[in-house]
């Protein structure tokens, strides 16, 4: 990686990197391989990730991309008893 290319990746944050990643993922799965090596390099150069790790992120946009569910916890008090068990 040549100097220039690591400040690049280095001042892209996470949100965008992802966002270039829903924008890049639709048009190099439907391009024909010669055009997929274009896409690829323009990838790796501007997020500054390894050819193999974009690859498998730009095949597989769908699974990273995809929001994960969180289950809300219950507020415990002090002592490990939840809140909605105290007792006065």
């Amino acid at each position: 990686m040549v100097l220039g290319e690591a400040r690049v990746a280095a001042g892209l944050s996470l949100q965008t990197r992802r966002a270039l990643l829903q924008h890049m993922a639709p048009a190099y799965c439907d391009a024909p391989l010669a055009q997929r090596r274009v896409l690829l390099d323009e990838f790796t150069q501007t997020t500054g990730y390894h050819r193999t790790y974009a690859r498998w992120l730009l095949t597989h946009s769908e699974d990273v991309l995809r929001p994960v569910a969180r289950h809300p916890r219950q507020p415990v008090k002090a002592g490990g008893i939840p809140a909605h068990e105290t007792f006065w």
